[in-house]
């Protein structure tokens, strides 16, 4: 179920994928394989994946199996949906040469 949702909106380029881990009771190898495997395939179309709403438990054995430091945390979906809109911001371009003639 998890994975047919997640394949139905990986194959884009450049994927900005959030989980929503609030509801995760368990925070067990298979979850964390799961994870990596989210992270990989997003990372593969130069995309990736930030994670919300994880717990302090959940948190604490991600950090414990060396992960953290491989994904984003936010305490909403929201701020996380919003930390790839401040990515996708460009600042507009500059043209150096203008007003300069030739």
């Amino acid at each position: 179920m998890f994975l047919d949702e997640f394949k139905s909106h990986i194959d884009v380029l450049r994927p900005c994928i959030v989980l929503d881990c609030s509801h995760v009771r368990q925070m067990d190898r298979p979850t964390l394989e799961l994870l990596i495997y989210c992270l990989e395939e997003a990372m593969k179309r130069n995309g990736d994946v930030r994670l919300a709403a994880v717990s302090s438990q959940a948190k604490t054995i991600l950090e414990g199996n060396g992960m953290a430091d491989l994904f984003h945390f936010y305490d909403t979906d929201v701020q996380a949906v919003a930390s790839f809109r401040r990515l996708s911001v460009a600042p507009p371009p500059t043209d150096s040469t203008a007003g300069v003639t030739p």
